[in-house]
């Protein structure tokens, strides 16, 4: 069924979603100068301003610094280096780092395939309204992937990114229509209106 070819979590969608994501926006001004210096290639500059920041705690500062490393950005590519600059700024409320340390977990790279820390790290970026993590969840709950299967969280999510015009969720949330309810969906739908992004 292609419907159902559609529902399989790949590797391939799983890095295109982390590294499509935006870098965080800088939150002090500290951080303006590696930022423009990322912006214009010169990574090794980049690199100088934003060790300090990220030892100093900035979530934005680590999240760049995993993304550099996550892509051999002006340092060697180093998927645990990666990960150990991804981590804090994930538990910090940063999206794009927890699409990224979603990635690495569900793929074994820097860190130990860990499904279940996948579908966390998923569910965290899908909750700030990550289009393609709440696509990635959908997926999950559907097939039981580091999470409990559950039909009604899969439509939520699959709901909450077709409303944002993914093609991809509205072929999940067609696949699933069928699984469940028209009561239950109508109570979906009503939850998906009062939806808002996590600020965390």
């Amino acid at each position: 069924m292609a419907a159902y070819r559609k529902l399989r979590l790949t590797a391939a969608a799983l890095i295109i979603g982390a590294l499509s994501s935006n870098l965080p926006e800088p939150v002090a001004a500290d951080g303006n100068a590696g930022f423009e210096a990322f912006e214009r290639g010169d990574y090794a500059t980049a690199l100088k301003e934003f060790q300090p920041l990220a030892d100093q705690g900035l979530p934005a500062a680590q999240a760049a610094l995993g993304q550099m490393y996550l892509q051999g950005m002006g340092v060697a590519q180093d998927y645990a280096m990666a990960a150990k600059w991804l981590t804090p700024a994930a538990t910090n409320g940063i999206a794009a780092a927890q699409v990224q340390l979603a990635t690495l977990y569900m793929l074994g790279m820097g860190v130990p395939k860990d499904e279940a820390q996948a579908a966390y790290w998923t569910k965290r970026a899908a909750d700030h309204g990550v289009r393609r993590s709440q696509v990635d969840l959908a997926a999950m709950y559907y097939q039981g992937v580091g999470l409990p299967r559950d039909l009604v969280q899969a439509y939520l999510y699959a709901e909450l990114a077709a409303r944002q015009g993914d093609e991809e969720a509205i072929a999940i949330r067609s696949v699933l229509q069928p699984q469940l309810p028209a009561a239950q969906i109508k109570q979906i739908e009503a939850e998906a209106d009062i939806w808002k992004p996590s600020q965390q």
